[in-house]
């Protein structure tokens, strides 16, 4: 008899540094409250991915990290009555600060602490 064990498939990153490309971001919602879910793929480990989730508010205040993940993409701030698309933020390339959290159910999980503006421009993935 063979016994399998599920797992997530999510491949935990050590915390630190890593740099990024914002592949998606959606709208969804949960218990009638809106969100957006952004999704990076990271480098890790040389040549190898990995996609990590952060969900935001729509807020998009000086402080918010929606406002944050957009600067750092765009490489710039965004000036006051600025309106940005989010698809046109898809593709850029940042860095993100990736930490650890746990599940209510007590997995650990990536967790994207901070979005940065990208260090070498002439990263490929």
């Amino acid at each position: 008899m063979v016994i399998l064990t599920a797992t997530s498939g999510e491949i935990l990153l050590k915390p630190g540094i890593y740099d990024a490309v914002i592949t998606e971001v959606v709208a969804k919602e949960r218990d009638g409250r809106p969100f957006l879910l952004w999704t990076f793929e990271v480098r890790h480990a040389g040549d190898k991915t990995t996609r990590v989730r952060r969900p935001t508010s729509l807020h998009f205040g000086p402080r918010s990290m929606a406002r944050a993940i957009a600067e750092a993409a765009l490489g710039r701030k965004v000036r006051p009555g600025e309106s940005i698309d989010t698809n046109d933020l898809v593709g850029c390339r940042v860095q993100v600060t990736v930490g650890r959290a746990i599940r209510p159910d007590g997995q650990e999980v990536n967790r994207i602490e901070q979005v940065l503006p990208a260090e070498d421009e002439e990263l490929l993935f």
